[in-house]
């Protein structure tokens, strides 16, 4: 209870920053407290981009536009609504545009369910979890400034190596979000009876998955050799905003191709070893760090994110 911010820092209006090396390393906003009998107080803070969970995305739809486009989008309709208790902008929860690096390839976005999507999820499903994927990474003196990056840092010098500095890691593969077929709506046809552009069934790639309890044959791409494997795992993608066929082929070739693999996750804990030799070189959120370990057939270059 001596520490001079003892009980001032308060869930919702309070903001906790940190530095490093003379610079701003982090900032959030505080979402929980704890106080127990003990007499000492837990803080729980949320990174600055879980203010996107503040505000809607939409209504709208983009049609042919970058992803350069739709983050400017995402960001300008944020920010029309992060008003503080003036009225006014606050500052702390508005962001403007950095680099973006990722494949602008032209994409078809839609953001129009009811109701209507916080922004931090529909930046999240139709960004770094699309078929563009990449990464958000904030900088800026003040780290409001989002970056849409390939690579979100540079290569660490250290190397995490069993029997040295690794402590801990767990493997995960998973297969619950693998497809291996792809079916394709696209927009409805202007009669509104309930017709929409589907994939052309006489297309060499495109083949019939299934017939409805109506007789009707659903069409769509598959990975022959893959589904050999895993067996027929189907997913559907639809967009009013696709009006040919050639889009539609396009759009379910890439989420077959975003979706077919095994998803592998390494969760690795280890020593900093700079903070006891200090000609090793610390590691940085973002950076990328080769892990090493031979007996489980481990040698792989990852992200540190924590």
């Amino acid at each position: 209870t001596e520490h001079p911010m003892f009980g001032r820092l308060n869930e919702g209006p309070s903001w906790v920053r940190v530095n490093k090396n003379g610079a701003l390393d982090f900032r959030g906003r505080v979402f929980r407290t704890e106080k127990p009998l003990q007499g000492y107080q837990d803080i729980a803070v949320e990174g600055a981009l879980a203010v996107f969970n503040d505000t809607l995305a939409g209504p709208f739809n983009l049609t042919a536009v970058t992803p350069t486009a739709f983050l400017q989008r995402l960001v300008a309709d944020h920010n029309a609504q992060v008003l503080g208790p003036t009225g006014s902008v606050d500052a702390e929860r508005a962001f403007s545009i950095g680099t973006v690096d990722v494949s602008e390839t032209v994409l078809n976005r839609a953001v129009d369910a009811r109701p209507l999507p916080n922004t931090w999820d529909a930046m999240m499903d139709r960004t770094v979890k699309s078929s563009v994927g990449g990464y958000l990474v904030l900088t800026g003196a003040d780290l409001n400034v989002i970056n849409w990056m390939t690579d979100p840092g540079g290569e660490s010098t250290q190397e995490l190596a069993f029997g040295e500095n690794l402590m801990t890691l767990v493997h995960v593969a998973d297969v619950s979000e693998m497809v291996t077929a792809v079916e394709a709506v696209g927009a409805e046809s202007e009669s509104g009876k309930g017709d929409f552009l589907t994939l052309d069934p006489n297309h060499p790639s495109v083949r019939a998955l299934y017939v409805d309890g109506s007789g009707k044959t659903h069409y769509g791409v598959v990975d022959p050799v893959l589904e050999a494997v895993a067996g027929r795992r189907v997913t559907s993608i639809y967009s009013q905003d696709i009006k040919t066929r050639e889009t539609l082929l396009k759009h379910a070739n890439a989420e077959l191709q975003a979706r077919k693999n095994v998803s592998i996750t390494i969760d690795a804990n280890a020593l900093e070893l700079a903070l006891v030799d200090s000609s090793v070189q610390e590691f940085q959120v973002g950076d990328s760090v080769r892990v090493s370990v031979p007996h489980m057939g481990i040698s792989e270059t990852l992200p540190v994110d924590a």
